[in-house]
């Protein structure tokens, strides 16, 4: 599966001429900096992969990535089991362990750099039971050559056995996967009815899902062939998935560590190591940085067509060397005030109201539907209420508490991630939308060159603005983010943070006894525990499904009160970012009748010696933005010839 003959695409050269680009912008023409493409200069020379590790626990996850990132013991093996935090492993000049906590938004971070030898007191089930230490995931800085092209590995809790709870964490880090690595082993069980339910709620969040199978040396080959054709007819028959276009790979972790430790490339070789890597070299990352070079050098190109009628203007004005070629362009430079001033009063207010529009419809349909399936009469109820109603047993009813809020809480996070998905589409649809206006509303209204660089510009500066805040629905928000709450709100309601404030505000459910608070929502217990419940009020059938069904009502009705209100945060937000954008355009407008007001009144009186001048910076200028488009050209070519 290797794509050798096909030329790779070199993201850091195609980051260094970007960053050509903006020196020419700023330094040369003197115009602002533009912060976004600086920012997506950045990105595009760390080619960051994310590759997100997933699997029930004892699979051989951890061992998988260790022997992936070559380095020995790097996060925890065997028995102890990672709580509901994650490890993101990174490149890092030397090795480095540091512990991130859970904070609320508008709190400062709080980390811990650690030692090695403290793993365990944070990061598994044994030293933070529960993860009553508040974890929020621990970073992994290390120097393995396998991260140093900007692979950053996200190893997840297992999802299985009895850290049920772990299964909302790992999906959180789904969405923004550039790839999901499933694993599953050759000497336990096959894939059970825990990790295909697992899978399919993973299915509905994103379709970059491949198997890798472990632990091949304990078992013969034909044994490990066997169990992939079991595994892959479950996939297929259970899963839906098209047989062809399962990607499946079968390693061992213990071989490709004791390749390391003798040097003996065989053990590497009969690991299934290579066979992984050029997957993932040549497919996965391949294919990545092949999408984020064809947008890096289409934004740049565009960019430096935006530049060009600046660059023109200036050469018209070296060579402005009689009073009639300066009527001229005296005359070009009234008529571009008078078509931006209609274009302005008259455009630019109809395209924020359009979008605005938009936006809050979209938003408006995306509230609606979540509170139709976490209402009291919703889907989410209505199973709760099918589950209780298999037997009038009280003790059983008080039993399924636990299994109760645990899958109801689960189902919530599978909802919300699906109408966020929905969402981000819906939103960028209204951004390139009212990108469209600025640019057909411009061609309307003006012809001179100039005017497209403004408002190609202020359309670049939106397609940003756009990407960034809709993406930071997925990310771990920064604590000015507005975007990043609804990702917040989503982290506490899986890790039971938001669910515990609201619980500790209910009163009772039970009658004729003492109010009973919901102050523990962790998967022991909802209620302070089935037993404690029982021994309070042992009621009728009847009224214990009421007072189970009253109590996950209210929960889910204060989790889509507090979904809507970021969500409408959400559309403020993102409103008013378009609206600096495109306001943006008509400061650059007048920003550049200035100056090319204030250029050809300096060309008047000009001396030979400075027309001289100007000259050979005009030379200068023209001879870079050459040797860019020409740069750009090549990687273009490269771009097509490796599809």
């Amino acid at each position: 599966m290797t794509l050798s003959n096909k030329p790779k695409i070199d993201l850091q050269s195609i980051a260094g001429v970007m960053s050509h680009l903006t020196n020419l912008e700023s330094n040369d023409l003197q115009q602002a900096k533009d912060e976004k493409f600086l920012e997506q200069t950045t990105l595009v020379g760390l080619g960051i992969f994310r590759l997100v590790v997933m699997g029930e626990i004892k699979k051989g996850k951890s061992s998988f990535i260790n022997a992936l990132c070559e380095v020995e013991n790097l996060v925890p093996c065997a028995a102890e089991v990672a709580t509901s935090t994650v490890f993101k492993i990174r490149y890092g000049k030397a090795l480095r362990y540091t512990v991130f906590f859970q904070t609320e938004p508008q709190e400062a971070t709080k980390k811990e750099v650690i030692d090695s030898s403290r793993i365990a007191e944070f990061g598994t089930e044994t030293g933070n039971p529960g993860n009553i230490k508040k974890v929020d995931f621990i970073s992994i800085e290390v120097p393995s050559p396998v991260l140093a092209s900007g692979l950053i590995i996200v190893d997840t809790p297992g999802v299985g056995g009895v850290f049920k709870g772990h299964r909302e964490i790992t999906l959180r880090h789904a969405p923004r996967a550039d790839a999901i690595f499933f694993i599953t082993d050759c000497s336990e069980s096959p894939l059970g009815k825990e990790e295909i339910d697992f899978l399919n709620d993973l299915k509905r969040i994103t379709t970059k899902i491949f198997f890798i199978q472990t632990k091949s040396d304990l078992v013969e080959e034909s044994e490990a062939q066997i169990r992939k054709k079991n595994n892959i007819a479950k996939l297929v028959g259970q899963l839906g998935l098209v047989e062809d276009e399962i990607v499946y790979f079968i390693v061992s972790s213990y071989l490709k560590a004791k390749a390391l430790q003798t040097g003996n490339s065989k053990y590497c070789e009969y690991s299934g190591f290579p066979t992984l890597m050029n997957f993932y070299n040549d497919e996965l990352k391949g294919s990545l940085d092949r999408s984020i070079a064809e947008v890096a050098v289409d934004r740049s190109q565009t960019k430096l067509q935006l530049l060009v009628p600046e660059i023109q203007w200036r050469r018209k004005i070296v060579d402005a060397d009689n009073e009639e070629k300066r009527r001229v362009l005296n005359t070009e430079l009234e008529d571009y005030r008078n078509t931006m001033k209609e274009w302005v009063d008259q455009k630019i207010p109809s395209f924020i109201n359009n979008f605005n529009y938009g936006v809050t419809s979209s938003i408006d349909s995306v509230r609606n539907s979540i509170a139709a399936e976490l209402s009291p009469n919703g889907s989410l109820s209505r199973e709760a209420q099918a589950q209780l109603a298999q037997s009038d047993d009280v003790d059983y009813i008080y039993d399924s508490v636990d299994s109760l809020f645990s899958d109801s809480h689960y189902e919530a996070t599978i909802i919300l991630n699906r109408y966020l998905q929905d969402l981000e589409e819906d939103l960028r649809d209204q951004l390139c939308i009212l990108e469209e206006q600025v640019s057909s509303g411009l061609a309307d209204y003006a012809r001179d060159d100039g005017a497209q660089q403004i408002v190609g510009r202020g359309r670049v500066e939106l397609e940003f603005t756009g990407s960034a805040a809709l993406d930071r629905l997925r990310k771990k928000p920064a604590k000015s983010s507005v975007l990043g709450r609804v990702g917040t709100y989503i982290r506490g309601t899986v890790t039971g943070g938001f669910v515990g404030k609201i619980a500790a505000g209910i009163a009772a459910f039970f009658t004729g006894g003492a109010a009973i608070p919901l102050i523990c929502v962790t998967s022991g217990s909802f209620f302070g525990g089935a037993k404690a419940l029982r021994e309070q009020k042992r009621s009728e059938a009847e009224a214990a499904r009421s007072h189970v069904k009253q109590a996950l009502d209210q929960i889910l009705a204060s989790t889509y009160q507090q979904a809507a209100a970021e969500l409408s945060k959400t559309s403020l937000h993102l409103q008013r970012q378009a609206a600096a954008a495109v306001t943006g355009i008509k400061t650059r407008i007048n920003q550049t009748l200035e100056s090319r007001a204030k250029s050809l009144s300096e060309r008047k009186g000009a001396t030979e010696v400075e027309i001289a001048e100007k000259a050979r910076v005009q030379k200068n200028l023209e001879d870079k933005a050459g040797k860019i488009a020409l740069a750009l050209e090549h990687f273009a070519k490269l771009i097509n010839e490796s599809k």
